[in-house]
């Protein structure tokens, strides 16, 4: 009872290891089923490949390596056409013996008219009628042959229409116009016109066998009758303009074929842009200035060679990418940042991107053929991009707040002939000299504030405003122009100085030039800023120079023996402080109207009549010592001058 019961039970477990049994099996099939199917695709591609190299090689002439592709194609495929490329071949190499064996073997399993012909005709020894076509000899029943560079008669051309076993045919560079005589050439799969005349195609439209076929060169007017070549796998028509609609047509009607051609014309379209009206195949254009914020219209412009997009307000250059034949391009003034647009235009020598949004110049790392680059207020991350620009000759990075740092990537551009450097006032002189070295043809420019003024035996930075060079042996002033900003100049004790150059340092609001043996001051007749001159110690007697510095607050004019005449002060009303101690002078009326004199020196003057003075209401301070004044007339200097300390 309990046997049965187990029986029972093993009953459903049987059946499902059969069907999982089935199952596995059947998939296993469709695997097998699925290797053979894309192993029989696989070698049918390459059968193509193998007797297509074969066909190749036979037309050229090396039956070596056409030999060996064709065994391979054999190999693939055991088809008539493979075994006859492969005789033949053999048969081309002088080896018949070979020839005869491969058609031999082959014909044992298969059958074919054409292999069975070729081995009669090798077995025979190959005896054939032969005909002459441009002074070479061909058998009648030959199936190659090539004439390239040979000038073909007609006569000729009507020998070549008898041969009509040719499956490969070259004709390149034989002055032909006219190809009616390949018309009857029916077996023709390999066919080269290239560099001939030929205009007229309509004779190749019953060539249906044909697989690869070459017009490179050749002004065909109409490519109609290549559309029923439908086996052709390689077709070369470079040389002849083609518009882009033309080679789409063909591309449908030929889907299986490999089109090689010249790059295809756009049609001309009419543009206008900026309000600058052009056709689309302009070569050279200008739009500099023109308000332009969008140049997409541009994208149908593939002919350009020269663009100017100067001072427009874009950002987007995108419609630069299909421009491949654009030599020089100027985008100063704009918004562009992004350079990405113009990595492949590659032919590039002129590029001009000043004052735009440029970061970074990674873009330009193929642009190997610029020879001129402007880059004039950039804030660039880095210069390392430039150094792999060996061709540049013009090079200008002006204002760009460059460090002696990036310099080095400078270094490998030996063919600079011009380098624009100026207003990088953080380089040093010593390092664009340093680089000067390094690029012997280069003629570099600088801003000169970057390099040390020298001052007699001192030296001193272009930016300073204080400058103080006294007892410095200076004799010349005329690098002074250099400094930018110079307020305050000391130059005392300087015996030797010549003040030319200094007239233009207009800048000064300070001078001293205190025993510096001076008897001419007239080269300061410019600078009307100063507010404060000491001028001691020399021997200067003629002061009207100083006449125009209404701005004086300070002026020394002490130990200058032989000064008489101060009527040039009269103007100076600002003025607080004067000394003219040691002087000639005894004629103080110029000093009346100085109302804001604080401070007053007349000490060893020749003065005697102070009454100019009794309206200085501001004076603090009066030295008139060693002037001689009496006991009256100091009593009423001193009743008008009540708050002043007078000194006698």
């Amino acid at each position: 009872m309990n046997r049965k019961k187990k029986r029972q039970r093993m009953q459903p477990e049987k059946k499902t290891v059969i069907l999982i049994s089935v199952g596995v099996a059947l998939a296993i099939l469709i695997i097998i089923a699925a290797v053979l199917l894309m192993k029989n695709r696989s070698g049918t591609d390459r059968y193509e490949e193998y007797y297509s190299a074969a066909m190749e090689y036979y037309i050229d002439g090396d039956f070596e390596n056409a030999a060996g592709s064709a065994q391979k194609a054999l190999d693939e495929k055991s088809t008539e056409e493979a075994v006859v490329l492969l005789a033949r071949s053999y048969y081309q190499r002088g080896d018949s013996t070979s020839a005869i064996y491969v058609l031999e073997n082959w014909l044992k399993n298969n059958s074919g008219s054409q292999a069975e012909a070729l081995l009669a005709e090798y077995r025979d020894g190959g005896d054939e009628e032969e005909l002459t076509i441009g002074g070479q000899k061909v058998s009648e029943d030959t199936e190659t042959l090539s004439l390239s560079g040979v000038a073909l008669t007609s006569a000729d051309m009507d020998t070549l229409s008898k041969l009509v076993n040719l499956t490969a045919l070259t004709l390149n560079d034989c002055g032909l116009s006219d190809i009616s005589a390949v018309e009857p050439l029916t077996k023709l799969r390999s066919l080269s016109l290239s560099d001939n005349n030929i205009s007229d195609l309509s004779p190749l439209s019953g060539l249906t066998e044909l697989r690869t076929l070459y017009l490179s060169g050749n002004p065909a007017a109409d490519l109609e009758p290549l559309y029923s070549l439908k086996n052709l796998t390689t077709l070369d028509i470079r040389g002849r303009e083609i518009l882009d609609t033309e080679l789409e047509e063909l591309e449908e009607k030929l889907p299986g074929c490999t089109i090689f051609s010249d790059e295809a014309t756009v049609a001309v379209k009419d543009i206008t842009l900026g309000g600058v009206e052009f056709k689309s195949d302009v070569t050279e254009l200008d739009l500099s200035n023109k308000g332009i914020t969008d140049i997409s219209a541009l994208a149908d412009c593939t002919a350009l060679v020269s663009l100017n997009l100067s001072g427009n307000e874009i950002a987007d250059i995108s419609a630069l990418i299909n421009m491949p034949d654009l030599a020089r391009l100027d985008l100063s003034g704009t918004k562009v940042a992004s350079l990405s647009p113009i990595m492949t235009l590659t032919k590039l020598q002129y590029l001009n991107l000043a004052n735009s949004q440029v970061t970074s110049l990674a873009a330009l790392t193929g642009l190997t053929e610029l020879t001129e680059l402007k880059l004039d207020g950039c804030k660039v991350q880095s210069l390392a991009v430039l150094s792999g620009l060996t061709k540049l000759t013009a090079l200008s990075l002006r204002d760009m707040g460059l460090h002696d740092s990036d310099l080095a990537a400078l270094e490998p551009l030996t063919a600079l002939k011009t380098l624009d450097l100026t207003g990088n006032l953080d380089l040093s002189g010593a390092a664009v000299d340093a680089l000067g070295e390094k690029l012997p043809s280069c003629s570099i420019t600088a801003s000169e504030e970057i390099y040390g003024i020298k001052l007699g035996d001192a030296e001193f930075d272009a930016g300073d405003t204080f400058v103080d060079a006294s007892g410095k042996n200076v004799v010349s002033l005329e690098s002074l122009t250099r400094f930018t900003s110079l307020q305050t100049l000391l130059l005392n004790d300087n015996r030797g100085i010549q003040l030319s150059g200094l007239g233009a340092v207009t800048s000064l609001t300070a001078l001293e030039l205190k025993n510096c043996a001076l008897d001419d001051i007239g080269e300061l007749r410019t600078l009307t800023a100063l507010t404060n001159l000491a001028l001691d110690g020399n021997g200067i007697t003629d002061i009207s120079a100083l006449s125009g510095m209404t701005k004086m607050g300070e002026l020394h004019l002490s130990d200058n023996a032989a000064l008489r005449d101060i009527s040039a002060l009269s103007g100076m009303t600002e003025l607080w402080y004067l000394s003219l101690d040691g002087t000639s002078v005894k004629d103080i009326s110029a000093l009346s109207g100085l109302t804001k004199l604080e401070t007053l020196d007349l000490s060893d003057t020749s003065v005697t009549d102070f009454s100019p003075l009794y309206g200085l209401t501001y004076l603090r301070t009066l030295d008139i010592r060693g002037c001689g004044i009496s006991a009256m007339e100091l009593r009423l200097l001193q009743e008008a001058l009540p708050g002043c300390a007078v000194y006698s």
